[in-house]
């Protein structure tokens, strides 16, 4: 197999190498590859999979906190009042913080990125975005053609009302 990094991902090793080794890590454990098992074979400096960790305990344990941090600003909901046709309303649960871009780690709270005309368009951006990294990374599995068909075409609306 033929290994590359995401754009924008950072890693600064081969990802060949790394592709290699977490390939013969999954093998070794009967077809599943493990976190703690990945973190235990980068333990070692010599390693392929070393130099995409950090190991000072300190910078870890505060990335580790945004981690967490970043987990409970997904996880938090709110209760919005929804308009269900002339005067009738209804309260619908949603997430009370949204990623405004893709650029920055910045969140707002979701009414406010509703009400923004220039977060909006920032989050619908992304939000497109996602949407067609979903139809690449799922088109091969014939079970959600329907769905990916689905997805083209809401994509080429939104390109055409663009």
């Amino acid at each position: 197999m033929k290994y590359a990094w995401k754009k924008g991902s950072g890693y600064r090793v081969s990802a060949q190498d790394v592709g290699e080794t977490l390939e013969a890590l999954q093998e070794a454990n009967h077809g599943k590859l493990m976190p703690e098992d990945v973190v235990r074979i980068a333990e070692n400096s010599s390693s392929p999979l070393h130099g995409c960790f950090e190991w000072s305990d300190s910078a870890a344990a505060r990335e580790y906190r945004e981690i967490q941090a970043l987990r409970m600003l997904r996880s938090i909901k709110v209760q919005v009042k929804v308009r269900r046709g002339k005067g009738r309303h209804a309260l619908r649960s949603v997430r009370a913080f949204v990623k405004v871009s893709e650029r920055s780690k910045a969140h707002a709270m979701t009414v406010t990125v509703l009400d923004n005309k220039t977060m909006r368009t920032a989050m619908l951006h992304k939000a497109w975005k996602e949407l067609r990294k979903w139809r690449e990374r799922y088109a091969e599995y014939q079970e959600l053609a329907e769905a990916c068909a689905a997805v083209d075409e809401a994509l080429d609306k939104a390109k055409a009302t663009a």
